[in-house]
């Protein structure tokens, strides 16, 4: 039986934008072909999105006399280096929500449905192209959620993770399980998986839009994460708001993922 890595997390970057991508995987080249129709929707999309952002933001400035502060374009790559910035930071703030950071694990756990870490966000007031990742933005709220919640907010206009773009995120993660089912690593009885979703609400002094990232966290659910350092507050969103408000980044050489 394939062994799990201790800890996983995934997300994929365009070369040429650094814009993000959702990782898709093929066991062949007749795969992929046989799937291009489906991904090019997705691409062309994407390109679509950005070409209108930067309509968007010649359109709002031109009308209020403003200058867009960041270009709208320029946000997944400045959110993608976020979360670089604060990944251990993220990671540890999941596991504590979970309840899986103070305590070793029980002999034999059970397996648990997979759940999403949904995480609310804003930008910095003032924010600019000089902006650096780990400052341009804040933490307004996080909760952990079940999956299947998150297939219910995609649907429902009236709750509180609604988003019009909810549906690719959800596919996304279909994808991915998919994808791990296929390499059988979602067949291991200890593998543990869930989903980071960002929701941005950027303002950048001329437009207003909402931006989502999205990424995976998996490992073995019998690993024993009480053995790393912990925070003197059990209050694990304010030490992240917190955290995150003070724009340094955040890395500890006794925090491994």
């Amino acid at each position: 039986m394939r062994q799990l890595p201790q800890a996983r997390i995934e997300f994929a970057t365009g070369r040429e934008t650094q814009e993000v991508w959702p990782i898709v995987r093929y066991c062949d080249a007749r795969c992929q072909k046989k799937d291009w129709s489906t991904h090019k929707r997705r691409c062309e999309n994407h390109d679509t999105q950005t070409s209108m952002a930067e309509e968007i933001d010649e359109i709002d400035a031109a009308s209020a006399g403003l200058a867009a502060s960041l270009p709208s374009k320029a946000i997944y790559p400045l959110l993608h280096e976020w979360v670089l910035k604060y990944r251990p930071l993220l990671c540890m703030s999941l596991l504590r929500a979970q309840g899986l950071w103070d305590d070793p694990p029980p002999a034999n756990p059970a397996r648990t449905p997979p759940q999403v870490f949904y995480i609310r966000m804003t930008s910095t007031p003032g924010i600019s192209s000089r902006t650096k990742a780990r400052s341009a933005f804040r933490v307004v709220s996080a909760e952990v959620v079940p999956m299947s919640e998150l297939r219910i907010a995609a649907m429902d206009t009236g709750h509180r993770m609604y988003d019009v773009d909810m549906k690719e995120v959800i596919q996304d993660y279909d994808t991915y399980l998919e994808n791990a089912r296929t390499t059988r690593v979602a067949l291991h009885p200890h593998y543990r998986i869930s989903m980071v979703v960002h929701s941005l609400d950027f303002h950048n002094g001329a437009t207003h839009m909402m931006y989502h990232k999205n990424w995976f966290f998996t490992d073995d659910n019998r690993t024993d994460y009480s053995r790393q350092w912990r925070p003197a507050t059990d209050d694990w969103l304010d030490f992240l708001t917190q955290t995150v408000a003070a724009g340094k980044g955040w890395d500890r050489d006794d925090v491994r993922f």
